[in-house]
Order: structure tokens, then sequence, then C-alpha cells
């Protein structure tokens, strides 16, 4: 055999080896969320109802899940698509997959975030270093969330869609990498608003074409193992509504002053979101840049977000290392310092006590960012050259 045979084999050796690593720490973790994963798209695959209550209890009882409840994705169906994937594997080792396919989700985002905001080569670990401190980082690895997905959508769009204008085949490629942030559209809905602003201001249909064809090819693999998948998943919304979770949001707070039964102000600080949204494009449509004000409408659309938890926040992995960047080239500067500080200290308050309480009492950490990201949002608007 030549070189490049033994480079080939050695390669699948190590990730052969690392799978097994991640298999045996996985096998550690209790059954949390990638269980509900994994089941949905099982039954997707096999043409039963992935949101049928009952027979997701029976399956996720057979991987040992005790509690009372079974787990439902509340996904839309063209999440399936990436949920049958997965479940093709053996539930162990599409746990140990999953866990590698997340930590290099964020590790890309990471590296490639420094990158598209030309940090210094040399300081890239840094850029590392806070994608991987960034609290909601490790609660949603240990949990097995799909938001790592997203995040890896909102990079991914960041890296082709200046590109846009002058290069279709980038346009469609950014509008599909966009499309997954729609396997949670509630957590980051200003920005498929802002792309379509976007695309009536420009007249330029490629980054909406890219995201609709991508969403409308991952709901036709969806539909072709269940055509009943969109019906069965709006029976179970109207059937089992998530009006009773206790979600670190506004509108939460709303409910619980106002009125729990008032289930439309879960919903209000969303609509507050799009107006302020409407303002914000009216300001800046002329100059708009996705690599100047993405990020912001990331922040925003958590903050007013109708249904989310904090590992969410694991899509604010971009926003972490721009701070970081602008901590690093701001080292004489008294107010970095103590935004550095007080990024640091809500960062640990949270990893410390979220083992001991709610989520729900958290609902201040994602403005917490926000206030805190607001210079780095003025130096990106005043230094335009310096991405």
């Amino acid at each position: 055999m030549n070189k490049r045979s033994f480079r080939v084999i050695g390669w699948l050796a190590l990730l052969g080896l690392i799978l097994l690593a991640l298999r045996q720490v996985s096998a550690m973790l209790p059954l949390f969320d990638f269980i509900e994963y994994w089941t949905a798209g099982y039954l997707n695959l096999r043409g039963s109802n992935p949101y049928g209550l009952q027979e997701l209890d029976a399956l996720q009882r057979q991987l040992g899940w005790t509690s009372p409840d079974a787990l439902i994705a509340w996904n839309p169906p063209w999440t399936l698509s990436l949920m049958m994937m997965f479940s093709l594997l053996p539930y162990p080792l599409s746990r140990a997959g999953w866990l590698l396919v997340s930590m290099v989700c964020v590790l890309w985002a990471a590296e490639q975030t420094w990158r598209l905001y030309h940090g210094q080569p040399k300081k890239k670990r840094l850029a590392l270093l806070a994608g991987i401190t960034f609290a909601p980082v490790f609660f949603n690895l240990l949990l097995g969330q799909i938001t790592p997905l997203i995040l890896l959508g909102v990079v991914g769009f960041l890296s082709n869609a200046r590109q846009a204008p002058q290069d279709w085949r980038k346009g469609l490629v950014a509008g599909a990498c966009l499309s997954l942030a729609a396997i949670k559209p509630q957590i980051l809905y200003l920005a498929p608003l802002a792309l379509l602003f976007w695309s009536l201001s420009r007249r330029n249909w490629t980054l909406l074409a890219g995201f609709a064809l991508a969403l409308m090819a991952a709901s036709l693999a969806s539909l072709a193992f269940n055509p009943q998948a969109f019906a069965q998943y709006l029976t179970a919304l109207a059937n089992y509504p998530p009006s009773h979770w206790a979600t670190p949001t506004a509108g939460y707070y709303l409910r619980i002053w106002f009125g729990w039964d008032q289930f439309w102000l879960q919903f209000l600080p969303s609509l507050a979101g799009i107006i302020w949204l409407s303002f914000y494009w009216l300001k800046n449509h002329k100059t708009w840049d996705w690599q100047r004000h993405l990020p912001l409408l990331l922040l925003v659309s958590l903050v007013t977000s109708s249904y989310t938890w904090v590992h969410d926040q694991v899509v604010l992995v971009p926003v972490i290392v721009l701070f970081a960047m602008w901590v690093s080239r701001q080292t004489r500067s008294r107010l970095a310092i103590l935004a550095l500080i007080l990024y640091s200290s809500a960062n640990l308050v949270y990893l410390v006590l979220h083992f001991k309480l709610d989520d729900s009492v958290f609902a201040w950490f994602a403005p917490w960012l926000l206030l805190l990201y607001l210079p780095v949002h003025r130096w990106l608007m005043r230094n335009p050259s310096s991405i």
C-alpha cells in the first residue's frame, strides 16, 4: 500500500478510537434530550408517529427512560430528516457520534468567527477558549441538544452571505445554512425576517431561494418516510401545547405577573422584537452588512424569544468570540476590563447555580449578555475596516 492508503487507514482508526472513547463517555451521561431526537427519528424512519406520546413512551422505556412522561421533540417536521440520520445507528453509538458532531460544531464556529472578523492568527486559541468556556456550551453538550446545528448554520451563513450579491452560488449556500435556524424557529426568529427584508430591498433572491429550497428538501425527506408528519406535529401541538413550561423568557414572567392563563403574553416580547427589527432595518438597510449586524440580531432574538432555554444560547458562540476579540484589542480600556469581569462572573454564576436552580431563574442571562455586547457592537459599527 502507498502512503496515502496508510494515511487514510490511520485517520479512520483514529476516528474509531475517538468514537469508542466518546461512546464510553456518552454511556455515563443521563438520558437527556438526545433520546427525544433519536426516538423521533427512529419512529419517522419506520412510518410511525414521531410526535405520539404512546409510541415515544414505549420506545424510550426500552432505552432506560424512567420519568413518568415521555419526551417529545417539538422541532418542526423538516428537522426529522436530520434526526433520522442519527437514528440509523444504535442509540449508544449515535449518542457518541452526536457528542462528537456537537463538539466539532462549537470549535469550528469559534475558530471560523475569529477568522471571519480578522482576529490575529497567533491569538486563535483565545477564540477556542472563549467558545468552550461559555457555560451554555457545557450544558448543551451534556443534554445532547440539537442547537449546535443552528450554530453551524449561523456561522456558515456569515461565511458566505457577504459574497452573495456577486456569486449566486454563495447566496444559495448562505441561505441553506441559515435554514438550520428553522430547527428551532422561535429562538433566532429575527434572522430569517431580516433575510426577507434584505431580499426585498436588494431584489436579490438567492439567499431566500437557498433558505426555501433547503427547508423544502428537508421536509420532503421527512415526508418520504412518513407522509403524515406535518399533520401529526400539528395534532401534538393542539393536544399538548407547551403552555406550562417554566422557561427563562420575558413572556413566562409576563404570564406570572399578569395572569398565567393569558397565553398570548408568552409571545408579546417577540412582537416587540419584530417592531424593533423594523426600525433597526430602516435605520441601517442602506449599509447593511451581515457580519456587523447579525450578532446583535442573535442576541435580541434570544432576549425576546417566546420559548427558549439557556442551553440554546450556544448559538451565541460567535458573539462570545467577538467579545473576546474586542477585549483582546482593548487591553488598556477600563470598560473592556470591567466588561470581562462582569461576563466572567455571570458565566460562573450560571455554571455553578444551574445544578441547583430551575432554568427559569436565569432569564437575566441573555439580557445581561446583550448589555455587555453593546460596546462590541459600537466598535464593529465604527470600525468596518476591521472586518
